[in-house]
């Protein structure tokens, strides 16, 4: 079963600017509790950011 990204809370979207990355372009596949795996809204790429 695949996993359905989640807009990102007000705490991951400050790990994703961080990140350098635009939280509006992001949306969050998964965290656990060193890593956050994100999909691109447009493309649907993934990338995984270290927390």
């Amino acid at each position: 079963m695949k996993r359905r990204p989640k807009r990102p809370t007000d705490e991951q979207a400050m790990l994703i600017a961080k990140a350098g990355l635009m939280t509006r372009d992001w949306l969050v596949l998964w965290e656990s509790g060193s890593q956050m795996c994100l999909v691109h809204r447009g493309n649907g790429k993934t990338r995984r950011i270290e927390i």
